[in-house]
């Protein structure tokens, strides 16, 4: 039946033969699907990034509260804090939860020497023993006498731009043990350390 119309109608056949503005109607029929993905690399790059740096920055911290000979207090934790937020960037804030982690014998369990937390979120609350034991099987194991310095950061991650990225938190959980120290001491309160047994 199209075929006995199409014979029967020169101007019809005529219309489907024409390709002119075919490039037009492709370019804005496409358009807003590569413009979707141009700004989606852009947005999917940044939150890479952000994750990224985010695992260094929480390393970096690890690592240089384990060089701290005299141990640390409130204002070395504030300024770690600082010093997060200003490699990071984030618009949102970072909160920071240092614990330190020792093994006791006597309860063949991890405990918690100290720990604090600095930063925005405030339901983010310091590790006790119980709350670290169910963390237990996210840390390596430790020789008794030993000790790890847990760093955790959080941070809020907003996309500039909404192309399918929601908003999140990303979470890192880093340890490391101390340089120079057998433990890295809570300098107001040295008598938060590791247990003897």
């Amino acid at each position: 039946m199209m075929r006995a119309l199409f014979k029967r109608s020169p101007l019809l056949r005529r219309f489907v033969r024409d390709s002119e503005g075919v490039a037009s109607v492709e370019t804005i029929l496409l358009l807003p699907l590569l413009m979707w993905a141009y700004v989606s690399t852009f947005v999917f790059f940044d939150a890479y990034r952000v994750q990224t740096d985010g695992l260094r920055v929480a390393y970096s911290v690890s690592d240089s509260i384990g060089r701290q000979e005299n141990g640390v207090n409130q204002t070395f934790m504030n300024s770690m804090e600082r010093m997060t937020n200003f490699l990071t960037k984030s618009p949102n804030g970072i909160t920071l939860r240092t614990t330190i982690v020792c093994w006791s014998n006597n309860h063949s369990k991890y405990r918690v020497a100290w720990s604090n937390v600095t930063g925005a979120k405030t339901t983010i609350l310091p590790h006790t023993h119980h709350t670290l034991h169910a963390q237990a099987d996210r840390l390596p194991v430790v020789p008794f006498g030993d000790q790890l310095i847990l760093v955790e950061m959080f941070l809020d991650y907003r996309p500039a731009i909404n192309v399918g990225i929601p908003g999140q938190q990303f979470e890192y959980f880093v340890y490391s043990r101390p340089r120079f120290v057998n433990q890295v001491i809570w300098a107001p309160d040295t008598s938060l350390t590791c247990p003897s047994a």
